[in-house]
């Protein structure tokens, strides 16, 4: 596998533009990567799957109740019309049940979400036409509450990383935070159902397993940094930023000024000459080298310095259209943020082309060559 992917990666040119790899946390595609040689960076969102099925272990035999009553539901046509029924007549809005899929992200959310909004529909449903399914108790009622209140913030954070047309990178750190803060509020709550208490915990200890090394990932760490919305408060403490900001130092400097940049020209100091030309030639020309070498090296640093100490962005505003803005006051910077930025930290987009190859590679068009099936996906996908 890692020769297939050395051998795209050759085909289109992208030897020296890899950053970082983006995939599920399959251990062949990791291990095919680290053989590569290229830093790999899990998504995001499908650890965040991984990290729910194991905390829903705690309560598996009250989903599978649920999941019964939803899979009657389903294969059955009149048990839906009586449903769809006592729903128009109770007032309700007619929703249908929703089957959870444990390779689906945030399907076991949805499933719990919406019985508990027609809660009382399917109960009186159930007992007209099938009343041995009504097995759920009135404190398992109240587990599936609970239940559903802790999921729903993996369910924002999944939905909100998930997009395309946001940066995503630099927001990784601040949600895991978010969620293992969250969940904390439920472990060891007295007035909390038992069952709640070990979902709670189970999830905040795969929380800190999967996430907590992301504090340490120079990639995700300078992505913070360089992100307007964040700087130093995208950080849980000042050591951590103060690691960030000297990692980023180091890089910037390094870093060379692009022809359109803004730079002042440097002030060497040499003078006017006090001699004949060819006498304080070689000197000049040594100074002038290590002279241009420093204004070079501090350069990088005055901008970071200017950078960090500029208004933080609104969080709703968009990052890149900042940075855009200033390319030329901060080149060394906007450099580094197209390498950083650029990084998405999930591999959805990767997962819709390929939902979308369902689509283009049909029955009726089955004997597409692979060239055409893939100049049709480019386009599919590009188009949208």
């Amino acid at each position: 596998m890692s020769s297939l992917l050395k051998e795209q990666v050759n085909k289109w040119g992208l030897d020296n533009k890899i950053t970082i790899i983006v995939s599920d946390n399959a251990a062949n595609i990791v291990a095919a990567v680290r053989l590569c040689q290229w830093r790999h960076f899990p998504c995001f969102a499908h650890s965040i799957n991984l990290i729910v099925q194991s905390g829903l272990e705690a309560v598996k035999l009250i989903l599978n109740k649920v999941k019964a009553i939803v899979e009657y539901f389903k294969h059955s046509t009149y048990a839906l019309s009586r449903l769809n029924e006592i729903q128009t007549q109770g007032g309700y809005s007619v929703l249908k049940l929703k089957q959870d899929c444990p390779t689906r992200w945030n399907s076991t959310y949805d499933m719990v979400d919406r019985i508990l909004k027609i809660k009382d529909p399917v109960l009186s449903t159930l007992a007209i036409i099938n009343n041995d399914l009504n097995t759920i108790t009135f404190d398992e009622w109240n587990v599936l509450k609970v239940l559903c209140q802790i999921l729903k913030i993996f369910y924002d954070v999944t939905n909100e990383i998930s997009s395309e047309n946001y940066i995503s990178i630099s927001k990784v750190t601040i949600f895991s935070r978010a969620m293992v803060n969250y969940v904390s509020g439920f472990t060891n709550n007295s007035i909390m159902p038992t069952e709640i208490c070990s979902v709670a915990k189970i999830l905040k200890d795969k929380l800190h397993l999967r996430f907590d090394q992301l504090e340490n990932n120079e990639v995700v760490m300078q992505s913070i940094l360089l992100d307007p919305r964040f700087k130093k408060q995208g950080f849980p403490n000042d050591q951590k930023y103060q690691s960030a900001y000297q990692s980023l130092s180091r890089k910037v400097q390094i870093v060379p000024i692009g022809q359109d940049a803004q730079e002042p020209e440097a002030t060497l100091g040499i003078g006017p000459l006090s001699g004949p030309e060819t006498i304080w030639k070689d000197f000049d020309t040594r100074v002038i080298a290590v002279s241009g070498g420093s204004n070079v090296t501090v350069a990088g640093i005055l901008e970071l310095n200017r950078y960090i100490a500029e208004p933080l962005l609104k969080r709703t505003e968009d990052p890149l259209v900042w940075w855009n803005e200033r390319k030329l006051i901060y080149p060394k910077l906007y450099q580094l943020v197209c390498r950083r930025l650029c990084v998405v930290a999930t591999s959805v987009p990767c997962e819709r082309i390929f939902s979308k190859a369902d689509m283009v590679l049909t029955e009726t068009r089955s004997r597409l060559t692979t060239d055409k099936v893939e100049k049709l996906l480019f386009l599919n996908h590009n188009l949208d």
